[in-house]
């Protein structure tokens, strides 16, 4: 079995640190959405509704480490918590490449490498 799109994914050809894509090796994934069809996002209720499935996955699986992916951001998040689950045991390798390429830190957010 392959993982991540099974057995035609080109994903775990790939070397796990070849990319800042840290999460190669997963066998599964969750991906909880919260959406509003109206005003501002995020919405503080739709955070606050999703959050209590997030903390039953992760008690439920307590002997796993949990990334997430970059493109599902979670505003929530601070920001060692968004670099320890976005970018797991790669981090110091993208701080160390962001410092060499944005060193004025033009590209950034609470929640980007090198922040």
């Amino acid at each position: 079995m392959r993982s991540k799109g099974g057995p035609t994914s080109v994903v775990p050809d790939v070397a796990e640190d070849a990319t800042s894509y840290a999460h190669r090796s997963q066998i599964y994934e969750w991906q909880l959405v919260d959406a509003v069809a109206d005003g501002l996002y995020p919405n503080e209720e739709g955070i606050a509704w999703l959050n209590p499935f997030v903390s039953d996955i992760e008690a439920a699986e307590s002997n796993i480490t949990f990334g997430m992916y970059y493109n599902y951001a979670d505003p929530t998040l601070t920001k060692d918590e968004a670099h320890l689950h976005y970018w797991l045991q790669h981090y110091p390798r993208l701080a160390k490449i962001k410092s060499q390429v944005d060193p004025g830190l033009l590209f950034l957010n609470p929640q980007t490498v090198g922040n």
